[in-house]
């Protein structure tokens, strides 16, 4: 949101938008961001402007992230197990749990 007129919502595209939206906040030349919250602190870690933001809202109620195939290609049952099997073997070796940790995330 645009702290000039209220009614004027900033639509941001390209690259390395969330960076961008971030430093606009944090110079007061927006309001408002709306951004996963895990995603959202990570980078503002990473920025060093974790002090300039607090939570104006919060859905509490993660969402789950579904990776879909379209069923006419052939290989769609096949690509769909190679992901889920990747998953499971990431879990299983303990890795999983340490991407998690580099991001600072909790797994679910």
């Amino acid at each position: 949101m645009n702290k000039q007129d209220r009614n004027f919502i900033q639509v941001v595209s390209g690259t390395d938008t969330l960076n961008r939206l971030m430093q606009k906040l944090a110079l007061g030349r927006i309001d408002a961001t709306l951004e996963d919250a895990s995603v959202f602190w990570f980078a503002a870690k990473k920025m060093g402007l974790s002090d300039k933001f607090k939570v104006a809202g919060d859905l509490n109620n993660p969402e789950k992230i579904t990776v879909g195939f379209n069923l006419k290609n052939p290989r769609a049952r096949e690509l769909a197990n190679v992901i889920s099997d990747g998953i499971q073997k990431l879990k299983d070796s303990g890795e999983y749990n340490k991407i998690l940790l580099q991001y600072d995330l909790k797994g679910h």
